[in-house]
């Protein structure tokens, strides 16, 4: 067991050296020329936590090297994955979305046959503490509270709301203040995409700006990456909301209540049919032409997508992936296995 550590250990600061000179040189790996030994995995930064993770538990049980997994972004990981088969090009692509179907006429084109794996999904939650007068918003109404400006009477102003119900009656007369992580951290990140971006689209005047620019004033409130830091803030300030992964609530939000976005609470089911807004699905696509000819790619999906990495309580779930339904999580196992053509 020591040495299986040892060995993880320097596969992890290979891993690393591998991935500063990629990205120093400005070209992935994969694209380099060359035969490989390890496996090669592209896409964006909500998947490179969960493929590293996986992919250091493949290599430790499969005594094989540690598949090269590279935050290159969802659209130029795809683009990369559809650009052709063999050892310049990378077997598997993580993704935020779905392939679009001009991406799949290009992959095609190529002679890139495609399978396609939803692996979980990636989900932001607002929590708050129980008392009179409940939270329940909209993502516009989360935006003009946090942004650091808003536009009033067509014109973009520093926030001027220090009350939620500045914002809209309708919502309680107590004070804005929202508890949240620091920028660059993977939870800021996917606050910004999922709950920020979408409301500031419907802003005409906010159509350049950047919506990850929140207020400054006090009623946002930066906090540390640790997540427990923020439930106990929260505890402290009887009138303050908690900014979290939907899977940090949902283990460890005993005593808070979520905070309804567009009348929807988070749960397993409402983030599993698409109901409640601030979740995405996260996918694997898998190249089936590589399935054989790449050693134990089919071994690393098995890690990736089994129940102690992706289930319930497996260790992909405590890095953020919101687990697929029981019905589902077995489909996408069976698939991982026989790579069916998308």
């Amino acid at each position: 067991m020591g040495r299986d550590r040892r060995s993880g250990s320097r596969w992890c600061q290979a891993l690393a050296g591998l991935v500063l000179l990629s990205l120093a040189a400005g070209t992935p790996l994969a694209a380099q020329g060359g035969p490989r030994e390890s496996i090669s995995v592209v896409g964006p930064a909500a998947v490179f936590p969960l493929a590293v993770a996986a992919g250091e538990r493949f290599a430790v049980k499969a005594e094989q090297e540690m598949p090269v997994v590279e935050p290159v972004g969802t659209e130029a990981g795809l683009a990369l994955f559809c650009a052709g088969n063999g050892p310049r090009h990378p077997d598997v692509a993580g993704a935020e979305r779905r392939l679009g179907r001009a991406e799949l006429a290009v992959g095609a084109r190529n002679g890139v046959g495609v399978s396609e794996l939803l692996i979980g999904f990636q989900a932001v939650a607002l929590a708050q503490n129980p008392g009179p007068a409940p939270l329940f918003l909209t993502r516009r109404q989360l935006f003009l509270a946090l942004a650091s400006e808003v536009p009033v009477d067509g014109r973009l102003v520093a926030n001027p709301y220090r009350l939620w119900s500045d914002i809209d009656f309708a919502l309680p007369v107590k004070p804005i203040e929202v508890l949240g992580p620091p920028p660059g951290s993977p939870l800021r990140d996917a606050f910004v995409a999922l709950m920020m971006a979408p409301a500031a689209a419907e802003f005409p005047a906010l159509r350049d700006r950047e919506a990850g620019a929140l207020r400054t004033d006090g009623r946002f409130v930066e906090l540390a990456e640790d997540e427990g830091d923020t439930g106990r803030q929260l505890a402290r300030r009887p009138d303050a909301v908690g900014i979290f992964s939907f899977n940090h609530l949902a283990v460890h939000g005993g005593g808070l209540l979520s905070v309804p976005i567009e009348g929807v609470a988070p749960s397993l089911v409402s983030i599993a049919d698409g109901s409640y807004g601030p979740a995405r699905p996260l996918y694997l696509y898998v190249k089936r032409a590589h399935a054989e000819a790449v050693a134990g790619l089919k071994d690393y999906l098995d890690e990736f997508l089994g129940d102690a990495a992706a289930g319930p309580a497996g260790y992909l779930t405590a890095r953020g992936l919101v687990p697929l339904l029981p019905a589902e999580a077995a489909t996408q196992r069976a698939a991982a296995r026989s790579l069916p053509p998308l």
